[in-house]
């Protein structure tokens, strides 16, 4: 929050003593003649400007007064009149602090500085007030923890058994795919069942594992998908949500009518040079009135 204090070069010392004044009442203080280009002013910052017959012929007047200006327009502005000077057209309106007794200005920038806390209090109710009604954050999605990771293996230890069946059948397909007679699904079948025999499992139960296993393993997978899928939407909407709260509602397009629309049970000639029905109308009445006053 910093106080600017806008002068011209000849008020230079005037705007010292009061930068002192406001320095000890605990404000941050830059002095501001013009010459040097400062930084725009914050909506936390204040300007006071200091008014003389000075300041009108300044050479760096037209900065000065645009600076107060911007400052004025968002209410974090501070007018002192330092003598009975004529101010500028675009300033002479605003009210002002009057400290052309130089005997009284200790007590005027009294004044100034309860002014200029008045103004930094009120810029920042402003800055909570835009904070309180800015659009909530969008709620973070929830970093999986230790159940994310049990899930995790789960699903792994569930699916492996789906995997090693699906290699094993893949396998068995393509070695009874070489040869001069292809193999048949009952070959299929048969190589699966000695594949389970040869490791110690009962003949005519290990397809029946297999197929299992297969299924147990796609419905895992489509699972997975669509919960990976339902939170991407969700992520979506939330996005949504807080745009559209930051464009506002949208306004209905109002349904405007051409001026060439036809009138109620009425048709509108649109050729080229087509004379309009009133116009038309309009003729034939004359004529017929040049007629009877001629009969």
């Amino acid at each position: 929050m910093t106080v600017f204090v806008a002068h011209a070069p000849a008020d230079r010392e005037t705007a010292e003593a009061l930068e002192k004044h406001l320095e000890r009442r605990g404000h941050f203080v830059e002095l501001d003649d013009g010459q040097t280009a400062l930084r725009p002013v914050q909506q936390n910052d204040v300007v006071v400007l200091l008014l003389s017959k000075d300041f009108v012929f300044a050479i760096t007047r037209l900065r000065l007064e645009q600076r107060a200006l911007d400052a004025w327009a968002d209410q974090r502005l501070v007018v002192v009149k330092l003598d009975h000077g004529i101010a500028p057209v675009g300033l002479r309106d605003l009210p002002a602090i009057d400290a052309s007794f130089e005997a009284q200005r200790e007590f005027k920038w009294q004044e100034v500085a309860t002014a200029a806390g008045e103004r930094l209090r009120a810029s920042l109710r402003d800055s909570a007030g835009d904070a309180a009604s800015a659009p909530p954050p969008a709620a973070p999605m929830k970093k999986s923890g230790g159940g994310g990771v049990v899930g995790a293996l789960l699903l792994l230890l569930l699916t492996i058994p789906g995997f090693v069946a699906t290699a094993a059948t893949v396998s068995i397909w393509l070695v009874n795919r070489i040869g001069p007679t292809p193999g048949t699904f009952e070959d299929l079948r048969r190589g699966i069942d000695d594949f389970g025999v040869r490791y110690g499992a009962p003949s005519g139960i290990t397809e029946w594992l297999f197929l299992a296993a297969i299924v147990l393993m796609w419905l895992l997978l489509e699972r997975r998908a669509h919960r990976h899928l339902h939170r991407l939407r969700i992520r979506h909407t939330d996005q949504d949500g807080v745009h559209q709260h930051e464009r506002g509602p949208e306004r209905p397009v109002e349904q405007r009518a051409t001026p060439r629309d036809p009138p109620p049970g009425g048709h509108v000639d649109r050729r080229v040079g087509a004379p309009h029905p009133d116009r038309h109308r309009a003729r034939s009445s004359a004529g017929f009135s040049t007629y009877c006053t001629h009969a």
